[in-house]
């Protein structure tokens, strides 16, 4: 197994270029309103000058079903990542991927995290306790989710090794660990980023 890599909040195109040629998997790009927030029609430039087989994603919160398709087709993107519980709440299937956040429960109780993401109709989960603040949580309880899920919060070089040993997740996402300041990405800290998720693949999977 290959721990995926997901890194968001990417505002240039020369930052997505160069997470692309480490070898990361997926790229966000946050619409809600943050440091990190950018236009369809600067991430349209971006994904269009991207290599094929790269996921993109438009990170939504608050915008509704309807306004997140809109945002996604403008942009060119191939995921939403709802950083709600907008699809949950409207009662609706999404028709295009999508990536649902999860919040971690006050109990830390992974059976009520199971069981969320065993209702949900996303082709992917996201258990992210702070909604892009970049607070942690006990990464044990993400472990042996029904479907695939990436972990997030608080996540650095130094400690996603750690992170994957303790969750073994479908994925890793990270947008503040690996900056030099809001939007803008430090490549020496997405290598190292990497680097950490690739030694611990080889640890636990050989």
């Amino acid at each position: 197994m290959r721990t995926r890599i997901k890194i968001c909040g990417l505002t240039r195109q020369s930052d997505a270029h160069d997470a692309v040629a480490l070898g990361v998997d997926a790229l966000g790009f946050v619409f809600a309103e943050s440091p990190r927030q950018v236009s369809p029609t600067a991430v349209r430039r971006i994904v269009e000058s991207l290599p094929p087989f790269v996921t993109t994603v438009a990170v939504v919160r608050g915008i509704g079903t309807d306004r997140a398709l809109e945002l996604a087709k403008e942009s060119a993107v191939s995921m939403i990542q709802f950083h709600d519980e907008t699809p949950v709440e409207e009662g609706c299937a999404v028709p295009y991927p999508w990536i649902q956040r999860h919040a971690v429960p006050d109990s830390g109780d992974a059976e009520l995290l199971r069981a969320s993401i065993g209702r949900s109709r996303a082709r992917a989960h996201l258990i992210d306790p702070g909604a892009g603040d970049g607070v942690s949580f006990d990464w044990s309880i993400a472990r042996d989710m029904p479907s695939p899920t990436f972990i997030a919060g608080g996540l650095t070089p130094l400690n996603v090794g750690d992170a994957i040993r303790a969750a073994q997740p479908f994925g890793v996402d990270v947008s503040g660990g690996v900056e030099s300041s809001a939007g803008l990405k430090d490549l020496t800290k997405m290598s190292a980023f990497v680097d950490r998720v690739r030694r611990a693949d080889g640890e636990l999977y050989g």
